[in-house]
């Protein structure tokens, strides 16, 4: 078991699910040598200089080539491939290329390539307003890239002000923005119910399907908010604990610059991979629609599963890279929690990523390993789903439709499962499984604070990044509304992308952290007394155990309390936890 008190020694911890990391190490070889057995057999000018109908790159030699129908080989003062469409009859047409020299006039070079203008009403040639329209988007970016700037500025700025708010008036957003919500959808019911009241004919079905919507979402609302008053607070709490502690670890805040930077190169070998794949073959005769010649390259089936696998491999990594960050951030943050003197940290965050590396790289291959099992699965259902909807059988349609969204919940539940693993994990060096146990029996222990703090936590977080990303959006159009740009809404939606990526930066860390704090204050009073064993929870916390605890009779606990206890529902204990010795304060005040 983890040690609190000394937590930072490496001796303590072993390495975590090895057998996953082979696992994850085969699978990446298997798709290297395909991909390396698609690249022998390919060649990237396919793609950027294109072929003609007997498989000659333009703008090259082509000496092996077995086919002479298209006459010579060398194509290198043939760098243009001309394209020929036929239609065959209503719904089908036929393509025929030919390396050239220059487009003809009445075709225009899009990548390479000779497409024929099309024509107007007289008969004219119109010209390509594409790329003026290109040159002018360009020409914009290039003019208001200080501005896009000033705005990726004004959403860090703000989102930090949004941790702010989060640590000295959360209890007060939480319940404006519940109750705004409510409000919102009490008005809309009243709408609703007079319309219906004042209209005829066929409207009355579609008003009274509105109105009573939006009065089941009012009373439902209503009552979760009488359900969980009392535990708002703990909700509140937890997210001024979040942001003490990402005000005291600032450098976890940049974190996911090397999520992204991570994703991106997984996107970029990705892409690489698919272009390497996509542009293998074998030449091999063929005929067109219209009984001509026409040589193309064929894929075997090492390349059709190379293909496969580099797609899995994507969508693998991705999980791999997000389960990282939630390592490094529950790592880190767990670490300030079960510390006496949370000023002397040393460098929680490097700690924790030399544990990532050194002991647990398994057991995020596992958790990601799973997710992507399941996404694929949900592919999978989809697929069968839209296949369904095409068969014209209700019957068939529901079932698809059925299984398909019980996969998207599975889907969801392991996110949740696996991602409070990792806090296990980070926190304690366990294995996956090991932590993922540990993880639920904490989790359905706290059923009731789980769901406050989903319910209400997450409609926080929304409206946070909603209210960046607005404040944001307002400010760029203000800056960047001039007359002299010409198509305004892309910089603006540049730059409201950027400040959406920055506020889901600041709120994903945040996100984790507060989901941290919870399980290890779930830990802290299962594993503490209070009075054998001091709590390492803020004051704030205690406070409101206390309460809740107050709340429930007495009866009020939350796991073992070491036997001190009974054991109920939630923490806290029967017995008076007394206050700290005035010179052994738990939790350092500045």
């Amino acid at each position: 078991m983890w040690n609190s008190q000394d937590h930072d020694v490496p001796g303590e911890r072993k390495c975590t699910n090895l057998s996953s990391l082979f696992f994850c190490g085969g699978f990446v070889v298997i798709m290297l040598i395909l991909v390396g057995y698609s690249g022998f057999y390919g060649d990237l000018n396919r793609l950027t200089k294109g072929y003609d109908d007997c498989g000659n790159i333009c703008g090259v030699n082509n000496p092996k080539n077995k086919f002479d129908q298209c006459g010579m080989h060398d194509m290198t003062l043939k760098p243009k491939v001309l394209v020929e469409t036929k239609i065959i009859n209503y719904n089908e047409t036929v393509s025929h290329f030919t390396c050239v020299e220059k487009c003809p006039n009445d075709y225009s070079e899009i990548f390479n390539r000779c497409w024929k203008k099309s024509k107007n009403a007289e008969g004219e040639v119109e010209g390509d307003e594409i790329g003026t329209v290109f040159q002018q988007i360009a020409q914009d970016l290039i003019n208001l890239w200080p501005q896009i700037g000033l705005v990726c500025l004004v959403a860090f700025v703000f989102s930090y002000i949004l941790l702010l708010l989060f640590r000295y008036a959360i209890e007060y957003v939480i319940w404006i923005i519940y109750i705004s919500f409510i409000i919102v959808f009490a008005i809309g019911s009243i709408v609703f119910w007079y319309l219906f009241a004042v209209a005829g004919g066929e409207e009355k079905s579609g008003l009274l399907v509105g109105a009573i919507m939006f009065t089941l979402v009012t009373i439902l609302c209503s009552v979760l908010l009488y359900w969980f008053r009392r535990r708002i607070k703990l909700v509140a709490e937890l997210f001024k604990e979040a942001s003490r502690a990402l005000i005291d670890v600032p450098q976890i805040l940049f974190e996911p610059i090397s999520t992204f930077i991570s994703l991106l190169l997984a996107f970029v070998a990705f892409v690489y991979f698919t272009i390497v794949i996509q542009t293998a073959g074998k030449l091999e005769e063929k005929r067109a629609l219209d009984g001509q010649f026409q040589a193309t390259y064929e894929q075997d089936a090492g390349m059709g599963i190379g293909a496969i696998l580099n797609f899995i491999a994507f969508l693998w990594f991705t999980q791999f890279i997000f389960g990282c960050q939630h390592f490094v951030i529950s790592g880190t943050i767990s670490k300030w929690y079960f510390a006496r003197d949370k000023t002397k940290l040393n460098s929680p965050v490097i700690t924790t990523f030399s544990h990532l590396l050194n002991f647990h790289l398994g057991s995020i291959c596992l958790g990601s390993m799973v997710i992507t099992i399941v996404k694929i699965l949900r592919m999978i259902f989809k697929a069968i789903e839209n296949q369904s909807r095409e068969s014209g059988s209700p019957i068939v349609q529901c079932i698809a439709c059925f299984c398909g969204w019980i996969i998207q919940q599975l889907e969801e539940l392991l996110k949740y499962l696996v991602r409070n693993a990792y806090i296990i994990v980070a926190k304690e060096g366990t294995p996956l499984y090991q932590s993922g146990k540990r993880a639920f029996h904490l989790l359905f222990e706290n059923l009731m604070d789980v769901i406050a703090l989903n319910q209400f936590g997450d409609i926080v977080l929304i409206v946070g990044r909603l209210f960046v990303v607005g404040i944001a959006g307002l400010i760029g159009y203000e800056i960047m509304n001039k007359p002299h740009i010409n198509v305004l809404i892309v910089p603006l939606l540049i730059s409201i992308l950027f400040a959406f990526l920055i506020a889901h930066c600041f709120i994903s860390v945040f996100e984790m952290t507060v989901d941290t704090i919870f399980i290890c204050f779930c830990i802290d009073c299962e594993e503490n007394d209070g009075v054998t064993k001091q709590h390492y929870m803020s004051p704030g916390l205690k406070k409101i155990m206390s309460e809740l605890k107050e709340t429930a009779g007495g009866q009020f606990n939350w796991g073992n309390m070491n036997n001190s206890v009974e054991s109920g529902h939630l923490m806290g204990g029967n017995q008076p936890q007394p206050p700290y010795p005035i010179n052994q304060p738990p939790y350092p005040t500045h």
